[in-house]
C-alpha cells in the first residue's frame, strides 16, 4: 500500500528542483478550526519540506511560525501573519494557492531575493483579524 508524500491531506503548492539536485515542495494544509471561536471554518498554513530523490521527504524544523501553541514545525508562512511593518500577510486564514518562483533556476527581474511567492489571500474588514 503507497502512503501519501505529505499527510495530512493537502493541495495547492509548488515544487521545484534546483540546480543542486534538491527538491524542495511548498504545500498547504487543510486544519479544521472551531466555527463558534474562528472567523473562518478552516486555516491553510503554508509548509516547507525537502527531498533528495522526489520520493522520500524531510519535513524541517524551521521554527518560523506558532501553529497551535508551537514553533516545532515546518510552517512558512500561517494565518494571522503580519509583516515587520505590521501589514496582514494572509488575512485570517492563511494563504489560498501558492506558487513558488526560484531566481537561480529561472531568473526574473522583479526578484528581491531567491524565491518569491505568489498566493491569495483571505481578506478580513479589520486588520485586528489578521
Amino acid at each position: 500500500q503507497r502512503k501519501p508524500v505529505i499527510d495530512p491531506g493537502q493541495s495547492f503548492g509548488s515544487v521545484l528542483r534546483d540546480n543542486d539536485g534538491l527538491w524542495r515542495m511548498w504545500y498547504i494544509t487543510f486544519q479544521t478550526r472551531d466555527p463558534k471561536k474562528d472567523l473562518v471554518g478552516c486555516a491553510t498554513p503554508q509548509h516547507l519540506a525537502y527531498s533528495r530523490d522526489g520520493i522520500h521527504w524531510k519535513k524541517p524544523t524551521l521554527g518560523l511560525v506558532k501553529e497551535r501553541g508551537s514553533k516545532k514545525n515546518n510552517i512558512i508562512l500561517g494565518e494571522h501573519q503580519k509583516d515587520k511593518n505590521g501589514r496582514c500577510l494572509t488575512g485570517y486564514g492563511g494563504v489560498s494557492g501558492m506558487c513558488i518562483l526560484d531566481n537561480t533556476t529561472h531568473p526574473h527581474p522583479k526578484a528581491r531575493k531567491r524565491f518569491t511567492a505568489l498566493y491569495g489571500g483571505y481578506r478580513t474588514a479589520s486588520a485586528e483579524f489578521c
